[in-house]
């Protein structure tokens, strides 16, 4: 279960949200259960999105301590 708190008209509301499959879902809001279908959803971008890089402290160390070939020896 998931809890989310939004505003709605200036007033704080609280939604509780239960995944029951992929698409149906249990919300509790102002007290009342309510069962939800999912209809249709798209992920709408506002600005840029943002795409972080993120290297693992495992890759980065085995990165490290292989050698680089050495041109010389071959």
């Amino acid at each position: 279960m998931r809890r989310y708190t939004i505003t709605v008209n200036d007033t704080a509301k609280v939604v509780d949200v239960e995944a029951l499959g992929a698409d149906t879902f249990r919300v509790q809001l102002d007290g009342r259960l309510v069962d939800v279908r999912l209809e249709d959803h798209r992920d709408l971008a506002w600005e840029a999105p943002i795409t972080p890089a993120i290297q693992s402290r495992r890759a980065s160390a085995t990165h490290a301590a292989v050698p680089s070939p050495d041109p010389a020896a071959a």
